[in-house]
């Protein structure tokens, strides 16, 4: 069985992979096209600029000098492999039924967040934070809370998103886990697994890019892209007050804008939500519901950023997530396959997902309604 497993998981992340390439060919034209703004991370690095915000990859990238194009061009996919490993990893460790594998994975490619929003936001830190998250959730579904979270702290240092994308979830599972034990013993174990977290978030605030020489850390950026936006650059990924402020202005600067493009993302994320409780058909008590709704967590960083396609996927991979584990804790009387509530579940995707739905790049409404006619791109532009 062990075998079987196996070789699933390795058919899963092939094809996983398969559909991040045609998400890049999609976009862009090319498989293997990452903009300036997501090569930045795996420049950004602690040898040559010290502590700074989402330095960890490249500090990587650097310590084994991969920073030519084609390497990073590798490295990102292989981010996505990491992603697609731990993700059916933990899928059908849940997961027992063929079947119910086979029909979760279109729902998964369809969503249309996870694997195809990976490929078309390929270079992004988003799908190797998903591994970590993974990682930290079966940490501590196995109660070792420190590892759990070295592996949190890990993910911050990755992108500081973490922090209310991935933490809260981790926390609630290690209260779901506990729910029966003594108070003082639940109390612990969260301490203990949020500690390290919060304080590398705290030490991000405080330290992250102080004592650094402008000048000479967007100079070493110079060396892999266009100097005119090295400098700009270097402040919006290492500064977080001065990210965060410029995101504020331009989310209360397009109010209009994001009313149109919320509303579509809200209708698409009820329908999916609804038919996934649905599909896992289990009986639910208070303690299954937060968990359920930890997953929403990615949306207070709507407050700080505007990347809200990205926000919205993370919220529907959380779900993808923490479905299977939950429909593995109902009864097995529950525990259904529902064909129509799958099906209904794919056409969403496949309906919703062309209108600007988790950054899904194909011709959009939003293109035709709020771009102006000379900066079109038919039919692969996307300005969500």
């Amino acid at each position: 069985m062990e075998d079987k497993k196996r070789w699933i998981i390795l058919l899963l992340t092939v094809m996983s992979l398969g559909v991040a390439v045609i998400g890049s060919r999609l976009s862009s034209g090319t498989a293997t096209h990452i903009t300036d703004f997501k090569l930045i991370p795996f420049y950004l690095n602690y040898q040559e600029m010290g502590f700074i915000r989402r330095g960890f990859v490249g500090s990587f990238v650097h310590l084994f000098n991969l920073q030519n194009p084609e390497a990073i061009i590798t490295i990102a996919y292989a981010q996505i492999a990491i992603a697609a490993v731990a993700f059916w990893s933990w899928v059908i460790s849940y997961q027992k039924n063929i079947n119910q594998i086979a029909w979760y994975y279109a729902i998964c490619l369809l969503s249309p967040a996870l694997f195809l929003h990976f490929g078309f936001d390929l270079g992004r830190p988003d799908s190797l934070n998903l591994a970590v998250l993974i990682l930290a959730l079966y940490l501590t579904s196995k109660n070792y809370y420190l590892l759990a979270a070295i592996a949190a702290s890990t993910g911050i240092l990755i992108h500081e998103v973490f922090l209310f994308s991935s933490l809260p979830i981790i926390l609630v599972l290690a209260y779901y886990q506990s729910r029966l034990l003594p108070e003082k013993i639940v109390v612990m174990r969260i301490v203990m697994l949020a500690f390290f977290p919060i304080l590398t978030n705290v030490l991000l605030l405080a330290l992250a890019g102080e004592n650094v020489d402008v000048v000479k850390a967007s100079a070493t950026l110079e060396k892999y892209m266009d100097p005119q936006g090295a400098q700009y650059y270097y402040l919006k990924f290492t500064s977080i007050k001065y990210n965060t402020i410029t995101s504020l202005l331009n989310f209360y600067g397009s109010l209009l804008l994001n009313i149109y493009q919320l509303g579509v993302l809200v209708i698409y994320l009820v329908i999916f939500y609804m038919c996934l409780v649905k599909f896992v058909s289990f009986k639910k008590d208070k303690n299954e519901k937060l968990l359920i709704k930890t997953c929403f967590s990615p949306l207070l960083i709507m407050v700080f950023a505007v990347d809200k396609g990205r926000w919205f996927s993370m919220i529907i991979s959380n779900l993808l997530l923490i479905f299977p584990y939950l429909q593995m804790q109902a009864p097995k009387e529950k525990n259904q396959f529902n064909l129509g509530i799958c099906l209904t579940v794919i056409l969403t995707g496949l309906i919703l997902g062309p209108i600007t739905v988790s950054s899904f790049h194909f011709a959009s409404i939003f293109d035709w309604v709020f771009v102006e006619p000379g900066h079109r791109n038919y039919p692969f532009h996307f300005r969500f």
